[in-house]
């Protein structure tokens, strides 16, 4: 029974280091969200994040998802990540796409800490599509 709690205490703390105080956040993003995308267009996004890693690394991701299929296998339109390191800073990610057939696309930026199993650290911005 004590191991079993110094197991429990020890993940606890565990999870609670993972929980940290990483954060990363969109600083600027071109095209600009009030922008409409038309569908089968090709668009080229830049991205300007700002971060913050309280773990020795972390994996900043750039990811683009159709807004109705967002559970689906297929519902990644495209993505492009880069490792940062421990500390303050910012970084520009950039990614070309076809606009789908859809309504909506959302181009979100989760931090994903090595190790950690869930990822809670994101920002999102949300695009109108058009045919």
């Amino acid at each position: 029974m004590k191991r079993l709690l110094i197991i429990l205490a020890i993940s606890l703390m565990a999870s609670t280091a993972f929980a940290g105080s990483s954060s990363i956040k969109i600083l600027e993003i071109d095209p600009s969200p009030s922008q409409l995308l038309k569908v089968s267009s090709e668009i080229h996004f830049k991205v300007k994040l700002e971060y913050n890693v309280s773990e020795d690394s972390a994996v900043a991701n750039l990811i683009f998802q159709k807004g109705e299929d967002s559970g689906s296998f297929d519902s990644v339109v495209g993505n492009t990540m880069q490792v940062i390191n421990k500390g303050k800073g910012t970084i520009t990610l950039e990614k070309t796409i076809t606009v789908p057939d859809i309504k909506v696309l959302q181009v979100f930026t989760p931090l994903m800490i090595p190790g950690q199993t869930q990822t809670t650290t994101v920002d999102m911005k949300v695009y109108k599509v058009i045919k």
